[in-house]
């Protein structure tokens, strides 16, 4: 899906929901489960590829994150549009 005005869409997401997200609890008791799980790992070339698994998923799922608050976000705004342009 295309958006015309993306930096806007963009702004809006990294701003609010991504800043929301990484203060939460449960974020903060994940990432911490996360950091014991990989410090436990005593294998440097294990270790290496796992750390380079880790930044791609990340990608992926920052990917994926940022394409479904932008169509969610577009489908909330054209919900309210014909919400507002109904006549009842």
């Amino acid at each position: 899906m295309e958006f015309p005005n993306e930096h806007i869409i963009e702004d809006l997401y990294n701003t609010g929901i991504l800043a929301n997200v990484t203060n939460s609890k449960e974020y903060k008791e994940l990432r911490h489960k996360y950091n014991e799980f990989y410090d436990s790992i005593k294998n440097e070339e294990l270790k290496s590829k796992f750390s380079q698994l880790e930044e791609i998923k990340t990608e992926i799922f920052g990917q994926d994150d940022k394409d479904i608050f932008k169509i969610g976000f577009s489908m909330a705004v054209k919900i309210l549009i014909e919400a507002l342009t109904c006549e009842i």
